[in-house]
């Protein structure tokens, strides 16, 4: 069974993640490109207001389509309790293309934002078969390990 990581990360911890993840479980992996620079303190602010009006923006095309997968899993952080807006691009384009859908988060509220995995249902129309949304600090302090490896496990037999 074929697996896709597409990935979204400003800061690098979910990179890492999904870095770690795609070694896992031997998935292939594509990271989602934002044409928009949200770098520093603006960036930042912009891409949380954004999230918050569930906008849309430019994304690079990606080269792996998820329809040639049994599971995609999308790997982002939450910005202001939604999903970041080229997350929020990527499953829209491909919402009919997804067979199974996992979402794995670092985030600054961890288990807390249900609000992202709801919203990416109701994009997709189909219900999230597995989460993971870790906090920054248990990220950080390396306190995820037993977490990320029942998820692991979980999308394994997806």
């Amino acid at each position: 069974m074929r697996k896709l990581i597409a990935y979204y990360s400003r800061t690098g911890r979910n990179r890492v993640l999904a870095e770690e993840l795609r070694r896992t479980i031997g998935a292939d992996i594509e990271e989602i490109v934002e044409l928009k620079n949200r770098r520093g303190t603006w960036g930042y602010l912009t891409g949380g207001l954004d999230s918050l009006l569930w906008l849309k923006t430019k994304i690079k095309q990606y080269e792996l389509n998820p329809s040639d997968y049994a599971l995609t899993v999308i790997v982002a952080p939450i910005w202001f309790f939604r999903i970041p807006p080229p997350v929020r691009t990527y499953l829209t384009q491909n919402k009919a293309n997804f067979r199974k859908l996992a979402f794995l988060s670092v985030c600054g509220r961890g288990d807390r934002n249900t609000k992202a995995t709801a919203e990416i249902a109701k994009i997709i129309e189909e219900p999230v078969s597995a989460e993971l949304m870790l906090d920054e600090e248990e990220f950080d302090q390396n306190k995820y390990r037993r977490k990320f490896a029942e998820f692991a496990t979980r999308i394994i037999s997806c």
